[in-house]
């Protein structure tokens, strides 16, 4: 609705605002008559021209932070004489022809000339293309083809299964198909008339998927992690209707032709024999069941590793401490904006009130403000140690993450205090400079040495000296499975932020206090909102609920594939000791021991086993090579994995032929001599 700015707002000033989609539905209940309407904005009021569509998403400088919820115009001021700030974010449309490579090399070309230029604020400053689609999406579209080749491969082994079915089944249909070809039937006409069956079946296959589909469709989207884009969409519609039709008559196709083609090959006089054997035939369908079982190994050993690999992975990924309390915790998003806060006075008051009375809350233990989260990524800049400046003015220093922090932090997000000491309200001094650094810093900074009351500075703040008063333990800034980085905590007076986070420490769920932190707020200023109203744990199973989604679905494909190709494999071992009854009778009346009898049907029955794994573990390395971005904590070829799997496969095999081979070996001699 409405419309978008104007280019003359930038340099207005005019207080108008563009509204997202949730906004407007959380917010205004999807008020009809909201563009004219004026809404308080950082005190101020703005008037509203637009709200954007429900599927409009725009990218984030920092794939960690949340979602715009609206816009403004920039002011023209923001930009004049501020060569220090580099994080914006620029969007543009390549000209035709112009390919990424291309407008890489012209920024980096125009970096290199700013360097030269303004060396002081420039040096090693460049800007990066990336396409669109890579910032919103992330590696959701990697993890998406994972899936669908996971169903492919499911998909291709209950092809092989039935396919072998179908063969053994054209075995007893020997005769039937003699007497068509007989009465002048032609081989294609029989070839087309068992592909007719064929894709019927698959059809009818089609229509139940489909059926089952609608059913499981509102499940499997709340399943959906949120980082998934666009799952609001997914829907059977005829697109999906149309896949699903051409699937199925490939499908069909895919399965009939090798069991029709087979059935064609007829030797009439031995297929009216009445207890006549195909020889040649029976061999070659053996070979093509054989084949079929290779297959169907190789694709399930393959996705029995990659499967093990997620679900190991994702099991040390869930049991790594992330350095914080996510039981506990409650945050609560603040932004302290507009006239009444341009004073940096004013909104450390405003923080001083507040935390006194978070604290006053019956269930609050400790409460404390951030100007970020853990997980969600953060600020950084190059350090220097004081000794390290003092050997080498210019060295380069160590990228370093910056947090503000006011209150009892450390306690409320229950991160542990190494040595030294906490910061407190005399810590808000500018001139001393008192900071507490995390241990990925104090084994950076000074490996070795005692880091407390050790100096270093921001290169761009050279010779401001920082004293560090405390070490506490590592969190994972930049997701669960980051490694953690050097991280200086100050003061919010020494390094004050237009955006904090309350972090609130409860007895009990956090999520019980939720009204009275908002009164205590309210209490503090009757206008200022909260956002972002989370606990810990929810923001950590919301990072862990991508790999959750995809290890459960490639987990479960993996586990059907397994149970497929044991199916397939005692298919063909059943058919295989069904046609040597007879011979396995006389192997019995000619005095023939039934142990030696089940490992000879269990040795021939391995072989095309053992090819099977033999080409699967030349699928594993494929496999791991696809989904090794995605492993935490594991080598993507694990021998241990890879052997476990193949054990698996082996177990499976094992079982799937033993029942036959027992049952086959347990006739008497004389039923069997009689069996045709």
């Amino acid at each position: 609705m409405g419309r978008t700015f104007l280019s003359e707002e930038d340099l207005s000033g005019k207080k108008v605002i563009i509204l997202s989609h949730p906004l407007w539905v959380d917010r205004f209940q999807e008020d009809p008559d909201i563009v004219g309407r004026t809404v308080q904005v950082d005190g101020g009021g703005y008037e509203v021209i637009g709200v954007m569509p429900e599927r409009f998403l725009h990218p984030t400088p920092w794939s960690l932070n949340d979602p715009y919820l609206a816009w403004i115009p920039s002011q023209y001021d923001q930009w004049v004489d501020n060569r220090d700030s580099h994080s914006y974010q620029l969007l543009a449309r390549l000209r035709e022809g112009v390919s990424l490579e291309e407008s890489q090399e012209n920024l980096d070309r125009i970096g290199a000339r700013l360097e030269d230029a303004f060396p002081d604020t420039n040096e090693d400053k460049r800007a990066w293309v990336v396409p669109l689609h890579r910032l919103l999406y992330g590696e959701a579209g990697s993890l998406i083809v994972l899936i669908l080749l996971a169903t492919g491969a499911v998909l291709l082994i209950a092809c092989g299964n039935i396919a072998g079915f179908l063969l053994a089944r054209a075995t007893t249909r020997q005769s039937e198909m003699a007497v068509r070809a007989s009465l002048g039937a032609g081989r294609g006409r029989i070839v087309r008339q068992l592909l007719t069956e064929s894709l019927l079946l698959a059809l009818a296959g089609g229509a139940a998927a489909l059926i089952l589909a609608s059913w499981s469709l509102g499940g499997l989207k709340a399943l959906m992690p949120p980082t998934l884009p666009r799952t609001g969409d997914i829907d059977l519609d005829s697109g999906v209707l149309l896949f699903a039709l051409g699937l199925s008559v490939v499908t069909g196709l895919i399965f009939g032709l090798a069991p029709a083609v087979a059935a064609s090959r007829i030797r009439l006089t031995d297929a009216l024999k009445e207890g006549g054997r195909g020889g040649g035939a029976d061999k070659r369908r053996t070979r093509t069941q054989n084949s079929f079982v290779v297959v169907q190994i190789a694709l399930s050993l393959a996705m029995a590793n990659a499967g093990l690999l997620l679900i190991q992975s994702y099991g040390t990924l869930r049991e790594l401490d992330q350095g914080f309390d996510s039981d506990h915790t409650l945050t609560v998003g603040i932004s302290l904006g507009g006239e009444r806060y341009d004073d940096l006075e004013e909104r450390r008051a405003f923080f001083d009130q507040l935390l006194p009375r978070l604290e006053a809350i019956p269930g609050v233990r400790q409460a404390g403000v951030v100007s970020k989260l853990p997980l969600r990524g953060g600020t950084n800049g190059p350090t220097v140690t004081e000794e390290r400046f003092a050997e080498d003015p210019s060295s380069h220093g160590i990228l370093t993450e910056k947090t503000s922090i006011r209150g009892d932090y450390f306690a409320s997000m229950g991160i542990r205090l190494l040595a030294g000491r906490s910061l407190g309200k005399q810590d808000d001094d500018t001139v001393a400079r008192r900071v507490v650094i995390n241990e990925a810093a104090a084994k950076r900074f000074w490996p070795d040495r005692n880091p407390l009351g050790r100096r270093f500075a921001f290169e761009d703040d050279l010779p401001g000296w920082y004293t560090v008063v405390g070490v506490v333990a590592d969190v994972r800034q930049w997701g669960p499975g980051s490694t953690p980085r050097p991280e200086v905590y100050s003061d919010y007076t020494l390094n004050p932020r237009p955006r904090m986070f309350m972090t609130i420490n409860a007895v009990g769920d956090p999520r019980d206090v939720v009204r009275p932190v908002r009164e205590a707020v309210l209490a503090v200023d009757p206008i200022q909102p909260v956002s972002e109203i989370q606990t810990m744990g929810e923001i950590l199973a919301s990072d862990l609920s991508g790999r959750e989604f995809y290890t459960l679905l490639v987990g479960l494909f993996s586990g059907l594939a397994v149970f497929l190709a044991a199916a397939g494999i005692y298919g063909v071992i059943a058919y295989f000791v069904a046609k040597r009854t007879q011979e396995l009778g006389i192997r019995l009346a000619l005095g023939a021991d039934r142990g030696a009898l089940v490992s000879m049907v269990l040795r021939q029955a391995l072989r095309p086993v053992l090819w099977g794994i033999g080409l699967g573990l030349a699928g594993t390395w494929a496999t791991t090579r696809m989904i090794s971005g995605t492993l935490f904590g594991i080598q993507p070829l694990d021998p241990t994995t890879i052997l476990g799997g193949t054990g698996i496969l082996v177990t499976v095999a094992l079982a799937g032929a033993l029942l036959p081979a027992l049952r086959g070996t347990r006739l008497s001699p004389v039923t069997a001599l009689r069996l045709e």
